[in-house]
């Protein structure tokens, strides 16, 4: 979609290929973070449902260590309402979104990929504490405003 393209473009985003992340994408990542831009990165490595977290992958974990830069965990409900799986077009609808107190992590001498992943976990498991503000269980009976974000 050239649009969406072109907006893409405008925010500084750049895709990576799952799997595999190519060394050129790493430095380019790593640089922002050097030169103090803020970087976002969805740590499942993929698009979700809009309602279930899926399991991190190593890269924001990688990311952390590398860089020495805190991850601050954000939440958000209603993207998948603005643009669902297979939407070609973006919708109006509201958009939550829930930012947790920021993570430091410890750079290691290793480099592994089970502390990268480790790490990553961490991040989903502060994600889906976010989650879970977002979305108190609901007594029977009782009326609730929600959260404030």
């Amino acid at each position: 979609n050239p649009a969406f393209g072109w907006f893409l473009d405008q925010l500084q985003a750049f895709p990576l290929s799952r799997g595999q992340v190519h060394p050129s994408t790493l430095r380019r990542s790593l640089a922002l973070l050097q030169e103090g831009h803020a970087l976002v990165v969805f740590p499942e490595g993929t698009r979700g449902d809009g309602a279930n977290l899926q399991p991190a992958r190593g890269g924001a974990g990688m990311l952390a260590v590398r860089s020495g830069c805190p991850v601050v965990p954000m939440y958000h409900e209603g993207t998948a309402d603005v643009l669902p799986r297979g939407g070609r077009l973006p919708r109006p609808a509201a958009v939550r979104v829930w930012i947790g107190p920021p993570i430091a992590f410890r750079q290691e001498a290793a480099e592994r990929a089970e502390l990268y992943e480790a790490l990553s976990r961490q991040i989903m498991e502060a994600i889906a504490g976010l989650q879970a503000r977002a979305k108190p269980p609901r007594v029977a009976g009782a009326r609730s405003e929600g959260p404030s974000p």
